[in-house]
């Protein structure tokens, strides 16, 4: 029953997943800066943490966009002292899979591979 409801509204599925990752990520920013005003940091967080949670409504007709734009989030996470959010990176990859080709998702995991290298470089670095 439900199987049949989301292959008949995919727009549904969509929002429920980009929802599923927005709500607890936009939560989490405000809940991290409420003591105070938010720093630059925390708004380019948030922008592009929104932005992720836009492309996810659109992973089924441009994948390789979600990719770009879930690739910079990642990297750029660790420079904005969060946690690296992985969750849009790996919904990237999928949809690449299904949607693209098997091909193009081991590419896209190549690159997420050497974008993860490179953060913990900068990471034990910047320590």
């Amino acid at each position: 029953m439900i199987r049949g409801f989301l292959a008949a509204h995919p727009l549904a599925l969509d929002v429920f997943i980009a929802a599923l990752y927005l709500v607890p990520s936009i939560l989490g920013t405000f809940l991290v800066s409420w003591s105070g005003p938010p720093t630059a940091a925390e708004i380019v967080l948030l922008v592009l943490t929104v932005v992720t949670g836009a492309a996810l409504l659109a992973r089924r007709r441009q994948p390789a966009v979600l990719f770009a734009i879930a690739t910079a989030l990642l990297g750029a996470s660790v420079f904005l002292g969060r946690d690296v959010d992985v969750v849009p990176t790996l919904f990237a990859l999928y949809a690449l899979a299904v949607y693209r080709s098997i091909r193009s998702a081991w590419v896209a995991f190549a690159i997420t591979s050497a974008v993860t290298v490179a953060m913990l470089t900068a990471e034990v670095l910047l320590a």
